[in-house]
């Protein structure tokens, strides 16, 4: 049982490891630890279809003025080009995408 299983059974939320189980990608894992997927999986069983959840944060490995935005959403990928224009105008510099599905 990898850390995501065992983290997802020790805590309050077990009916949701056989809806998310397998639901990350490999990647996803790679780039956050267990108790983030848990969160992100509590957050995204509480938005109806096309409603966004959004997360801005700083990782824990990175320039003092690096900061990151995680967009959740429950239905189609939503391009990037329909959220740079906001975020854009609020001054922000995207540099990378990463999505996850």
């Amino acid at each position: 049982m990898d850390e995501y299983h065992s983290l997802s059974l020790e805590s309050d939320n077990s009916e949701l490891v056989p809806i998310y189980a397998e639901a990350f990608p490999e990647s996803y894992k790679e780039d956050f630890d267990p108790s983030i997927g848990l969160a992100d999986a509590l957050i995204i069983e509480k938005l109806e279809p096309g409603e966004l959840a959004l997360d801005l944060y700083a990782p824990v490995v990175s320039d003092s003025r690096e900061v990151r935005f995680k967009v959740m959403r429950v239905g189609p990928a939503m391009p990037l080009t329909k959220i740079l224009p906001i975020l854009e105008r609020l001054g922000v510099e995207v540099l990378d995408e990463h999505p996850y599905e």
